[in-house]
């Protein structure tokens, strides 16, 4: 009887540990809606597809963006939703390649 109640536990802890790690995985396609101010990033910088250093990579844009919200992550760092004013690509760049902000920024 104890060793099937150790077995029970065992099993209860593996499954606690998996739904934690699952939470702390940033959801990658996400887009924001809002308007308002623009950022200027320190060089080329990729724009990527959620906010999150995991997720894909649209392209990689320097200058003036406008920006659309911003969003901190699950893991408390801070993400823009932009739009590249030259390219017009739009995607999610880390608030660390950003170099200066201009205006309102909501939150998505």
């Amino acid at each position: 009887m104890r060793v099937a109640a150790v077995g029970v536990m065992a099993v209860s802890s593996a499954v606690g540990i998996g739904a934690s790690q699952a939470q702390a995985a940033v959801i990658c396609p996400q887009v924001g809606t809002g308007n308002g101010g623009t950022l200027q990033t320190f060089g080329s910088e990729p724009y990527r597809t959620g906010p999150g250093e995991n997720c894909g990579i649209y392209s990689h844009e320097s200058g003036t963006a406008d920006i659309i919200c911003k969003k901190f992550n699950q893991l408390g760092n801070l993400w823009y939703y932009a739009k590249d004013q030259n390219s017009g690509v739009t995607g999610w760049i880390w608030s660390g390649n950003v170099s200066s902000t201009s205006g309102t920024r909501p939150n998505c």
